[in-house]
């Protein structure tokens, strides 16, 4: 919680129905069997709390995993909510056939989660109209890489685009997306994989945003390899927030959890991964992205590649910019960018990126105003 990012978790924001892990029906459980304007009134109430500035201009996340809003998504550990759906209908209708039943389940279900999460993102868009309200994990491409996986490409399976075009209610009332690009440990010795997987899922994030004045991507992003404290490679490091820049994201979520803190050594180690790596990356993607956007955008909009498979990055020549850090009295460094923009790195950028405007302006540069 904060003001540039507040991230409601399953208990933080009215009365999200789901089932427990030990299978106990929360809120009612399923969608279908809880209130939605009891818990719209509470998540009301949970807004208020959590984001008291009414002028919050940050990200606002809905970070709800237990159920998927899309029917056969609902697998393995999720398939109680296939269960109790059909148990429900069942327990109305008990002379239906199997295929009625589960016909009826399939909609009670998914018209239920569709108003849980549409009704409970517009609520956080009328209380805080200036936060960028969206939910964590989505768009999700399903293009997980597996050691046993030939002929690796990275692209969604089409089932997948399919069963995403039928959540464009979701993509329709979200005002940010904000899927996750986390790379398994399978990854870590990779290279070409992690690119395809970073950036079919970006890209899928930008197919669902659809037009160009439409909602801002921030993927998700962690400095560590999941379910470990190993961090990230530099490379890797480009292929998750270098290519979320490149292609065009608004920016990247970094997200951690309280294993960086465990210890006095992690803590030491976090702290030295991001004096050391971290920092001077963070900074030098941060400049050039910005110096794009000053000298292509007119300031009014972002770069991002031309053809979205070239290799081009939004990075600082090391041969004209230098990063100096300095460390701060209290703690930690402050960067410093020396260097001014050559008419090689101009003509490098107009050739590689092309803007994408902030809503508002339009153009090539997007110097045009354009009237609402």
């Amino acid at each position: 919680m904060g003001e540039n990012i507040t991230i409601f978790y399953s208990e933080k924001l009215g009365l999200y129905p789901r089932y427990s892990s030990q299978a106990e029906a929360i809120n009612g459980g399923l969608p279908q069997n809880a209130s939605l304007d009891e818990h719209l009134r509470v998540a009301s109430e949970d807004i208020h709390t959590w984001i008291p500035d009414r002028d919050f201009q940050g990200l606002a996340v809905v970070d709800w995993e237990s159920w998927r809003p899309v029917w056969e998504r609902n697998w393995d550990s999720k398939q109680v909510y296939w269960l109790e759906s059909t148990a429900l209908v069942k327990s109305r209708h008990p002379d239906w056939s199997p295929a009625q039943v589960d016909a009826a389940a399939r909609v009670e279900f998914e018209e239920a989660g569709r108003k849980f999460m549409e009704e409970t993102l517009k609520l956080g868009q009328q209380e805080r109209p200036n936060g960028l309200w969206g939910y964590y994990g989505f768009p999700n491409c399903y293009n997980y890489y597996s050691h046993k996986s030939t002929n690796y490409t990275g692209e969604c399976p089409p089932v997948e685009l399919k069963r995403n075009d039928e959540l464009s209610w979701l993509w329709n009332v979200s005002s940010a997306f904000y899927p996750d690009i986390y790379l398994s440990l399978e990854l870590r010795d990779l290279s070409r994989e992690v690119l395809l997987y970073t950036h079919h899922r970006i890209l899928e994030a930008m197919r669902a945003a659809g037009a160009p004045s439409a909602p801002p991507v921030f993927p998700y992003a962690r400095i560590v390899y999941t379910y470990t404290l190993d961090f990230l490679s530099q490379e890797h490091l480009v292929y998750t927030v270098g290519e979320s820049a490149a292609l065009g994201s608004a920016g990247v979520v970094l997200w951690g959890d309280h294993a960086f803190s465990k210890s006095q050594s992690t803590c030491d180690a976090v702290k030295s991964y991001i004096d050391e790596t971290l920092g001077p990356y963070l900074v030098n993607v941060t400049a050039a992205a910005t110096l794009c956007s000053q000298t292509m955008c007119s300031s009014h909009g972002r770069c991002q590649r031309r053809n979205q498979n070239s290799r081009a990055y939004l990075h600082l020549d090391p041969a004209v910019w230098k990063i100096v850090s300095e460390k701060k009295p209290e703690g930690g460094q402050n960067y410093i960018v020396l260097g001014e923009m050559r008419t090689r790195e101009v003509t490098f950028m107009k050739s590689e990126f092309q803007c994408k405007c902030y809503p508002g302006w339009g153009g090539e540069s997007c110097s045009k105003l354009i009237q609402g």
